[in-house]
């Protein structure tokens, strides 16, 4: 029998300015367990030849169900991700 696990993002955008700035504070539950809260926030700057992407999130993770190294994997395969979008590349 396979076993179902279920995670939830729930996010509160705080601050969205275009073309600037976007501020989310978000909780990740897995399996109905509480595993982290962060905030994170997004830096949009105009530099020559394109956009210049800052993501700074500060984290709080529980009782080793999530650790840093794992956050920061994740979050470099999304960035990556959003990067060959940006570049026309994404399904190639």
């Amino acid at each position: 029998m396979e076993t179902v696990h279920e995670e939830t993002f729930n996010a509160i955008y705080q601050e969205l300015v275009p073309e600037q700035r976007i501020v989310c504070t978000y909780t990740l539950d897995s399996g109905g367990i509480r595993i982290s809260v962060s905030i994170t926030t997004i830096e949009l700057l105009k530099v020559e030849g394109g956009t210049k992407l800052i993501f700074t999130e500060q984290g709080a993770f529980f009782d080793g169900h999530d650790t840093l190294e794992m956050r920061e994997h994740g979050t470099n395969v999304m960035l990556d991700a959003l990067g060959q979008v940006v570049e026309g590349k994404a399904g190639a």
